[in-house]
């Protein structure tokens, strides 16, 4: 039976490449893009970066072109989130009182940042986090007028920003309640390069620290002023607190549909849920990798984008190619830092680097098979080992 609708809820990279990739495939049936956001579907890097700093607010970089939502007899719509699915009537519930049919459903409902509970003294204060754009306006504004800006947790998103507000002048603490940054996503040696890096860029970094309390003192011009007590027993006044410790899949509706949640929405290789009309894609889902033969919920603009392409070629019955090697950038004073592979697998595997003054790439290896790679300021090398992990690793 030819497939009549489809209705995509998320309008991120996942779910925008997915509708783009469905018409490109020559899908002809109605196709619906439901927005939680008000926005024109942006780019999300910028959030971290390029928002944060300037003299004037740089504009959004949109995922596609105005002309995208029209030529593509696409239906869009903005600020009118999901809030039900009747998987038996076939039928979303949006917050309106709309409610759509749907011949395949698309779930691309992302993620969003884990509720920092550090500490029962830190309950009434309400840290910034980094999701949206309106997130990233918030952020923006609070560093206009801060002196000292507190990033709690290690991770890349807050790495970022602190690189960013110490290009404004802003002087910045990293708490991590870890022995080291990037402990989730980066081996020891890199991770460290990266701690030296913002160090030398006057970032204080406390690993083996967590904040146990904070009082709100606010101030005319810093209502997020506030005094926090670390683990240490150390106190310090922060103008701006951002807990940046991970995020969660935003999967709450799919459970409410009875869909099977771990954490994300669990998915085969081809993107398909619990529920065989259902798909789900970025950084909601928990897809089963057919390289790494197992469930994991990748949190990149490139895994986002692969599995919707995987996505409109199960709902257009295409051939589905092998799985490129996940991989993952970022920009910090200066310096791209970029990664591929499974690093987890990789970390305590043994080590092969090529160092020069300004630029490396760490490879990590099983015997002759190359499992990641970790490059800082060399691109050339990075795609060159990027080519190896697309064979599968073999040197």
């Amino acid at each position: 039976m030819t497939l009549q609708s489809v209705v995509v809820i998320g309008a991120g990279h996942a779910g925008v490449t997915c509708a783009a990739t469905l018409r490109r495939l020559g899908y002809t049936g109605t196709l619906t893009l439901l927005d939680a956001q008000p926005e024109t579907p942006y780019q999300r890097p910028q959030l971290s970066k390029a928002m944060l700093v300037g003299a004037e607010e740089p504009t959004l970089l949109p995922l596609r072109p105005p002309a995208f939502f029209d030529g593509n007899s696409l239906t869009w719509c903005p600020g009118d989130p999901a809030i039900h699915i009747d998987v038996r009537a076939r039928r979303v519930h949006l917050a309106s009182g709309k409610v759509l049919g749907y011949g395949k459903l698309v779930m691309a409902t992302g993620s969003q940042p884990r509720k920092w509970t550090s500490g029962a003294g830190c309950s009434s204060y309400s840290a910034l986090s980094l999701s949206t754009a309106s997130d990233s306006r918030a952020l923006r504004g609070a560093l206009q007028n801060a002196a000292h800006l507190t990033v709690v947790g290690g991770g890349f998103i807050g790495l970022e920003v602190a690189a960013a507000a110490r290009s404004l002048g802003v002087s910045v603490s990293v708490i991590e309640r870890s022995h080291r940054i990037l402990s989730r996503v980066a081996s020891p040696a890199f991770a460290e390069r990266v701690a030296t890096l913002h160090r030398e860029n006057g970032v204080d970094i406390r690993c083996n620290a967590e904040v146990v309390s904070i009082t709100s003192i606010p101030a005319p011009k810093n209502p997020l002023r506030a005094t926090m007590r670390l683990s240490c027993g150390e106190e310090c006044v922060t103008d701006v607190c951002l807990a940046g410790i991970g995020s969660v899949a935003r999967d709450s509706l799919a459970k409410d549909a009875g869909l099977v949640c771990e954490d994300g929405i669990v998915v085969d290789s081809r993107q398909v849920s619990s529920e065989p009309d259902i798909l789900a894609i970025g950084d909601c889902a928990r897809s089963f990798s057919a390289r790494y033969q197992r469930y994991t919920r990748w949190e990149s603009v490139q895994a986002a984008q692969e599995q919707a392409r995987i996505a409109a070629m199960t709902l257009c019955c295409h051939p589905i190619p092998a799985p490129e090697a996940p991989w993952f950038w970022s920009d910090q004073f200066g310096i791209k830092m970029q990664m591929a592979g499974w690093l987890p697998a990789a970390v305590a595997a043994p080590q092969r680097c090529t160092v020069t003054s300004d630029s490396f790439s760490l490879k990590h290896f099983d015997g002759q098979k190359l499992l990641a790679v970790e490059s800082w300021n060399d691109v050339s090398g990075h795609m060159d080992a990027r080519m190896i992990l697309t064979r599968d690793g073999a040197v």
